[in-house]
């Protein structure tokens, strides 16, 4: 028996996925703003585009910055969790009041960086400025690494045992 996999849904804060995914879409997540109290699947197929992979994605709206507060959209997510078994955020970089609100309502957070030493210092002190709870769910995912950057160097700087 073949089971489906569940739905994945990408939840972009940027329209950096748009050449990033090759994918063109019509609506965003933004549409979904009106009728975040009576969310429901009909209306994440309507504001959805499907990649080829099968992750549907809602995207980011275009020229949208994010309020200080952060209340609409994160209204917003907490109501696609309820519909969504595999909600990825790309929240913006920094930890803004925002993202910690959004990430403490995560069941895990992944913290992107480089693999140079500079970055992962930065890491490691975003990670620790985490509460103790959001701390323990939260990993280190590094981009751009090549053979040059040895593991118990990676360690050290980042200050993890294990990347």
């Amino acid at each position: 028996m073949i089971r489906r996999p569940q739905r994945s849904t990408l939840f972009p804060y940027r329209r950096l996925f748009r050449s990033l995914l090759d994918l063109e879409t019509k609506r965003s997540w933004a549409d979904l703003l009106p009728v975040v109290g009576g969310l429901d699947a009909r209306h994440l197929e309507l504001a959805a585009a499907a990649h080829r992979s099968g992750l549907e994605v809602l995207a980011a709206p275009a020229g949208w910055e994010p309020p200080r507060d952060g209340a609409a959209p994160e209204r917003l997510i907490r109501g696609l969790a309820a519909l969504i078994p595999w909600l990825l955020l790309d929240l913006p970089s920094g930890l803004s009041a925002s993202n910690v609100r959004v990430l403490e309502r995560c069941d895990a957070a992944l913290l992107i960086s480089t693999a140079d030493p500079p970055a992962l210092r930065a890491a490691a002190r975003a990670i620790q400025s985490l509460s103790p709870r959001l701390r323990e769910r939260t990993g280190l995912a590094l981009n751009q690494i090549t053979s040059r950057h040895p593991g118990k160097q990676i360690g050290r700087a980042s200050g993890r045992e294990r990347v």
